[in-house]
């Protein structure tokens, strides 16, 4: 390694898919190689709540509204556009960046930035893409050239093809080649059981949320006249919680075969044992479905919608996927007509369980398992050139609405 020392920065309370994935691989790194590791976090912050036993690992405190210097030989952190980082962050010039696109709109330019002028954008992409071009072409064209200084110096690299495919067309770049840095879940071993052939158990692990609600409306709908065609109990287990939950409307999908049972939001420990002792099937899309993945329960990958489903959507395995895709934003693409996909699934299931587990687990263990992805994290990081001091002056700078929006939410 050419570097002494790494540093994971995402100051964050609450339990997410970002702060845990840094937590689970700080951990390893601790515990496999002899370099000195920070976390940048708030005093009872997610990262340092839950690494504060652990030892090897230094804790940077980070605070709202105060500024944090930080020089470290590498900073890895969730991608972002340079003038949108936190007003507080001062880092050295000769600091390596290590960038992690872990959410397709880490580099969308958000002309206003506040959430509630957010959703026209996204519904309306070819729209706003052009009229960036047009109307902030040179701030549009920065942006592009940051982003393709960062690749080609090895400073940045996406979790899985969604994310890269949604730069790509943003920005009109081609990558000329495609390397991932897939996300990892916690250890997990596979569980083997039996089904039985007349009573499956299935779930949904995740938010009930604005891109989620759809998708898992329509999964429920499909599987309710499944089990009622095919005479098979299936008690449908939601796990999880949100703003969206008044949408699901038992009545309206419960029959004399199908019941759904809402589980709620539980703690990460309550939900292993959940996924391990009660379900047969899993169905979500990102983290949530490599959480029953690494127990080797089959998973069926979701993507994201907006609006209701309407026409013959393809579901698919979760090793089926390819480019590391954990669930992208549904296109015509995923539709056949008169398709018979989730049929096909459920057979599986009842003829072929064990080979499905097995399926399902080594896809796990060779793409998400933190041994894998740590390994692969270390590498990568080691071959980053791009320094904090690359960065164009100019893109550091904030607009009016971003310092505006900064004063207001964090006070500097």
């Amino acid at each position: 390694m050419n570097f002494k020392e790494i540093t994971f920065y995402f100051p964050y309370y609450e339990v997410s898919g970002v702060p845990v994935l840094f937590t689970n691989i700080a951990k390893y790194i601790a515990g496999h190689y002899d370099i000195k590791i920070n976390i940048v976090d708030y005093e009872n912050g997610y990262m340092a709540t839950q690494l504060k036993e652990v030892a090897g690992i230094n804790h940077i405190v980070f605070k709202t509204g105060e500024k944090l210097f930080i020089n470290t030989d590498i900073l890895v952190m969730q991608s972002i556009l340079p003038y949108a980082m936190r007003p507080e962050l001062i880092i050295s010039k000769t600091t390596r960046l290590f960038y992690w696109n872990l959410h397709p709109d880490n580099f969308f330019p958000w002309v206003f930035p506040f959430q509630l002028m957010r959703s026209v954008p996204k519904k309306h992409f070819a729209f706003y893409k052009n009229f960036l071009k047009l109307t902030f072409f040179k701030k549009y064209n920065s942006i592009k050239s940051f982003i393709l200084q960062a690749w080609n110096n090895k400073g940045l690299y996406f979790m899985d093809s969604s994310n890269l495919n949604l730069t790509s067309n943003l920005f009109d770049i081609k990558f000329e080649k495609e390397e991932y840095l897939p996300i990892a879940c916690s250890t997990g071993e596979i569980i083997r059981k039996q089904v039985l052939l007349d009573t499956l158990n299935v779930s949904w692990v995740g938010r009930l949320c604005d891109f989620k609600i759809f998708i898992l409306i329509y999964f429920i709908e499909k599987l309710s006249v499944w089990s009622k065609e095919r005479g098979i109990f299936i008690k449908f287990h939601i796990i999880g919680d949100g703003p969206d939950k008044k949408r699901i409307i038992p009545s309206k999908y419960e029959n004399k075969y199908f019941k759904i049972i809402f589980v709620g939001r539980i703690g990460k420990e309550e939900m292993d044992n959940y996924l391990m002792h009660h379900i047969d099937v899993n169905a979500s899309m990102g983290t949530s479905a490599l959480e029953s993945a690494k127990y080797g329960i089959p998973t069926i990958l979701l993507d994201m919608i907006e609006y209701p489903v309407k026409g013959d959507y393809k579901f698919r395995w979760l090793f089926e996927t390819q480019g590391y895709d954990l669930g992208h934003k549904i296109t015509k693409k995923d539709f056949e007509r008169n398709n018979d996909s989730l049929d096909k699934m459920f057979s599986q299931i009842l003829s072929r369980f064990n080979e499905l587990q097995e399926k399902t687990f080594l896809y796990y263990k060779e793409n998400h398992s933190i041994d894998s992805v740590s390994k692969l994290l270390m590498a990568n990081a080691n071959n980053t050139k791009l320094t904090f001091g690359d960065i164009n002056p100019n893109l550091l700078k904030k607009s009016f609405l971003r310092r505006f929006y900064d004063k207001k939410k964090y006070g500097i």
